[in-house]
């Protein structure tokens, strides 16, 4: 897959992982059933803030979390989720937008960076 590809799955897997309310969190990357804070690809996860989805859906197409493809896709996906946040909230703090304006503002931010993806796909075309 191309980067532009990835970048798209990878946001529409975060978008997935958290559009319910219930699998959202607050002031912790995840949270298993229980509500104790995990890291977010350990398998007790059900809830995940936007950043700790944003390693989980990268780590399951970049075959773990220490690869340079992991690498340079979080790194992409994060500047675009960031630029998107600024354009939006005029902030880029992801996990200040996450924790306080919370699951709506991240779902904003994330439908704003594919729209974002998909104006410079055509763009491009």
């Amino acid at each position: 897959m191309s980067m532009h590809t990835d970048i798209v799955v990878t946001l529409q897997g975060l978008r997935t992982l958290i559009t319910p309310d219930h699998r959202f969190t607050r002031d912790t990357f995840a949270r298993t059933a229980q509500g104790h804070a995990v890291e977010p690809t350990d398998p007790a996860a059900v809830a995940w803030c936007m950043r700790g989805a944003l390693v989980h859906a990268v780590a399951s197409i970049a075959d773990g979390i220490d690869t340079p493809r992991y690498h340079a896709l979080h790194a992409a996906a994060h500047q675009l989720l960031t630029v998107s946040a600024q354009h939006v909230y005029q902030m880029g703090g992801l996990a200040q937008i996450n924790d306080d304006r919370g699951h709506t503002a991240v779902l904003t931010i994330i439908d704003a960076a594919l729209d974002r993806l998909e104006q410079d796909a055509r763009r491009c075309a």
